[in-house]
């Protein structure tokens, strides 16, 4: 049975064969799809929905998927298909939220080669590159890096050095960055707009570097998260307007939302410093201590001003563990 194609690249955008010195189709074919069932009473439901979808690379023959970590969070049912119309199902192994890397393993043999690790840092202006979701050259796209830097994103995240490529990929999520030596430099994680001062009206997406991922594989592999003092979660989410903070919304249940922080809310300092940048705002918090600590806020709502002291903890400790199998 055919599967209806959920999006289309234009042809001048797909990558030709005869313009890359590896063998594209083979690199191509380690790319899988990747779906999700999600409990309806997990904590990530209500913001990231309970079915989730895009795409992940097969690193290890024994069926070791990396993939953006969103897909898989708090995941039950974990699904991988290969363009060649292979699906097993699959288990979440690890979820590292610092870098935003997931990590699944396929329960079947998957008759695909693998793909490697980048062995040296993908620098800017580099061209020639292919964001490549499942199914092969029409799910894939000629890509430029066009800036490195850092990303801040509302949802308490921080990458030093992001990589944005262009032109945007229509199914960014989870899809795999080729280097110009056939391998993997970062996973496709979200479409951004207006992202560069130097590049006005370009659309791009953002890769996570696959750099950040190799020192931590093994320990994801065997402890589902890396070994070190988890930081300071609170569960809202925070945006940069016009140069406030401005709370968007949080997490029910979550520790902002217990302490009363409520969406439109203004955070004027953190404890009392007052942040740089939504990079600096997040990065003050996690200065604090490690999850558990109290987190104090100067707060104004509409025409008030008060103190709130939210305690903070581990987000792991709210999510679904994944379910051994």
């Amino acid at each position: 049975m055919n599967e209806k194609k959920e999006f289309e690249i234009p042809d001048k955008l797909t990558p030709r064969i005869e313009d890359y010195g590896y063998d594209l189709e083979e690199k191509l074919a380690s790319v899988v799809n990747i779906k999700t069932k999600i409990p309806e009473d997990a904590f990530t439901a209500s913001v990231l929905g309970t079915d989730r979808a895009g795409h992940g690379v097969l690193i290890q023959n024994d069926g070791l998927v990396v993939t953006i970590g969103y897909l898989i969070a708090e995941a039950k049912e974990v699904w991988i298909s290969a363009g060649n119309g292979q699906t097993v199902p699959g288990h979440v192994v690890g979820y590292d939220y610092d870098s935003g890397f997931g990590l699944v393993q396929a329960l079947g043999k998957l008759n695909l080669p693998i793909s490697d690790f980048a062995n040296f840092k993908l620098e800017a202006s580099q061209k020639n590159l292919v964001l490549a979701g499942c199914g092969g050259i029409s799910r894939s796209i000629n890509v430029s890096n066009f800036e490195r830097k850092e990303f801040a994103g509302y949802w308490e995240y921080v990458l030093d050095d992001a990589i944005y490529t262009s032109p945007a990929h229509p199914d960014w999520g989870g899809a795999a960055l080729f280097d110009g030596e056939g391998n993997i430099a970062g996973i496709g994680s979200l479409f951004v707009e207006n992202f560069s001062e130097k590049y006005p009206n370009h659309q791009a997406n953002l890769c996570v570097p696959t750099e950040l991922l190799t020192p931590i594989l093994s320990e994801i592999c065997k402890y589902g998260q890396k070994i070190t003092t988890a930081r300071p979660w609170l569960g809202f989410f925070v945006s940069l307007v016009d140069g406030e903070y401005l709370v968007l919304g949080a997490y029910q249940n979550g520790p902002a939302y217990k302490a009363g922080i409520k969406a439109g809310d203004t955070i004027e300092l953190v404890a009392d410093k007052n942040p740089a940048d939504l990079a600096d705002f997040f990065r003050s918090i996690w200065a604090l201590g490690p999850a558990g600590s109290d987190i104090e806020f100067s707060v104004r709502r509409g025409s008030s001003r008060f103190k709130v002291e939210v305690k903070s903890t581990d987000r792991m400790s709210l999510w679904k563990s994944p379910e051994l199998h």
